[in-house]
């Protein structure tokens, strides 16, 4: 409905006032309720900034205000009720109640405004339905300003719950600011949020062998929510680590079949996250490592590791799945249940692949990095031959954290002259957000122009 008078009848002189209905809206302001008493005075219900109010004037008193602290301008549907016996007043919203206490009664009289302005005030503009007066369900009648069915738009466009107040967008404890609420407030890595400056999250001893932690939106306006994770500044590189539940060194025992002991790995950020932070980074890592004591690893297919596409993966850490190995009579074969010391013919036993496909009464370990970054992170290991729990035959996996640097994003730099521009190689597929940080300094005019896209640079200057 849009905010027209709509008057309806109910029981004049009654003690009683019964009132009740549902609204959603996206206006800040507007009255709900007019209802003039016969016994002097009135009873208004409105939104106010947002908020539910209602006033009660009677004879010469001050007005007793009700007021709800919340905000209903959210487009939702909330159920309104404002209820006098006697000389208790009570006001409810979706469950809760206020109530105020009248000095003497009041009696009701015989018309009820609805949804119109009065006295120079707005006049309520949304949906209402189920609307009761005195115990009883009226209709408003299709006519002026009542359009049956509940089309109602945000006239603000706001997102990610953005509240539309007086036509602009509030977009107060949502995360984003902006027109319409899309542009986030956090920065979308380490490299931005270290290199600006943004306050940490939480500061860590030092000397704890962890980073600070910072609030970063890796997709800025996408779907993908904030993290807390930790960042930090290495040799000239922004680093970012993400944990998970298993990185202390795990024992493997009493498992003899192949993979018949399974570890799924459960990192400390949503899997979409760590996804689009392994396509925005330039180098990501993941360090693996096998102690065995008599058990076999790669040999026989008794251990294996899942890359995150969920593929097995033939070969230990430290072999990439591309890589290649030469023979002795200088062939190129594909590198197939290999260990980093297969390939660089330093096992404990050469004619093996991997230095625990050697058993042994005493300890050995085959160890390695994962660099391919189409492979991280590792999403489950499998062991086995670790024997019974009663024998000298075990097992222990140490997984370290996903470690990523360099986002892809565009270096800083220090424009001098802009009379002959500035361009960038085409952007490949690795982008999936473009954003420009900038500041001036000397300005000689008042407007500038800051980017422009385009498909390529000639006839920029109308050559």
């Amino acid at each position: 409905m849009s905010e027209y008078l709509h008057r309806l009848v109910g029981y004049e002189g009654s003690t009683k006032l019964n009132f009740s209905l549902e609204f959603r809206t996206f206006q800040n302001t507007g009255l709900i309720l007019y209802h003039k008493l016969s016994s002097d005075g009135y009873v208004k219900v409105s939104l106010e900034g947002g908020q539910v109010a209602t006033r009660i004037q009677y004879l010469d008193t001050k007005p007793l205000q009700l007021i709800f602290n919340q905000n209903m301008s959210d487009g939702e549907w909330h159920a309104l009720g404002f209820y006098l016996d006697g000389e208790e007043g009570t006001l409810t919203l979706d469950k809760e109640s206020l109530m105020t206490t009248l000095v003497r009664d009041v009696r009701t009289g015989g018309i009820y405004d609805i949804g119109g302005g009065l006295h120079g005030e707005s006049g309520f503009r949304g949906c209402i339905r189920n609307l009761t007066i005195d115990g009883k369900l009226r209709l408003l009648e299709s006519g002026d300003g009542i359009i049956k069915g509940c089309s109602l738009e945000d006239t603000c466009g706001c997102q990610n719950n953005g509240r539309c107040r007086k036509d602009k967008c509030d977009c107060t404890g949502t995360g984003f600011t902006g027109t319409v609420c899309t542009l986030s407030i956090h920065p979308t890595s380490c490299k931005q949020a270290i290199y600006s400056g943004m306050r940490k999250v939480t500061y860590l001893p030092e000397n704890t062998g962890l980073n600070d932690l910072y609030t970063v939106d890796i997709d800025g306006p996408g779907p993908i929510k904030p993290q807390q994770i930790p960042c930090s500044y290495e040799e000239g590189k922004y680093v970012t680590r993400i944990g998970h539940d298993n990185q202390e060194p795990t024992k493997v025992d009493g498992f003899q079949e192949p993979g018949s002991f399974r570890q799924t790995i459960h990192y400390q950020a949503p899997w979409e996250f760590i996804q689009l932070l392994t396509k925005n980074s330039l180098q990501c890592t993941q360090y693996l490592r096998f102690d065995c004591l008599g058990s076999r690893l790669l040999e026989g297919g008794f251990a294996w590791w899942v890359n995150s596409a969920g593929e097995r993966m033939s070969n230990w850490a430290g072999i990439h799945p591309n890589q290649t190995f030469a023979t002795t009579d200088n062939q190129l074969e594909p590198v197939t249940g290999y260990c980093p010391c297969g390939v660089q013919r330093s096992c404990q036993n050469p004619a093996k692949h991997c230095n625990c496909d050697s058993p042994t009464n005493y300890w050995l370990f085959d160890e390695g990095v994962i660099s391919d970054k189409d492979s991280l992170p590792v999403s489950a290991l499998y062991f086995g031959d670790t024997g019974t729990p009663f024998d000298n035959k075990e097992g222990r996996f140490t997984l370290g954290p996903l470690v990523c640097s360099q986002d892809l994003q565009l270096d800083i730099t220090n424009i001098q002259d802009i009379k002959p521009g500035l361009f960038f190689a085409p952007f490949d597929r690795h982008f999936n957000l473009l954003s420009l940080h900038f500041k001036v300094s000397g300005l000689r005019r008042e407007k500038m122009e800051i980017l422009q896209i385009r498909q390529s640079k000639e006839n920029y200057y109308g050559k």
